[in-house]
């Protein structure tokens, strides 16, 4: 009887936020419901190319395909497997 008794007092207790739980989360929602600007040209840190220079620069990294492989030839066993 008495460890539900004290169950009864502790468990709203553990329940209750302090004033600065309070504020911190009132922090972070406010924060997730602000939206920041930012401007592209300052976050860069490359100087801007055009679509020409990018697609040649890409050009140069990819390397060339790998050789095809051989076909393979199938007999009529392996087609019913």
């Amino acid at each position: 009887m008495l460890g539900v008794m004290l169950g009864c007092v502790c468990i709203p207790g553990c329940n209750g936020l302090t004033d600065q739980e309070v504020n911190r989360r009132q922090a972070l929602v406010n924060r997730l419901t602000t939206i920041d600007a930012v401007q592209l040209t300052d976050e860069s840190v490359s100087k801007p190319v055009t679509v020409e220079e990018a697609t040649e620069q890409m050009g140069l990294q990819i390397p060339e395909p790998n050789e095809p492989n051989e076909p393979n030839e199938l007999d009529q066993a392996d087609t019913l497997t």
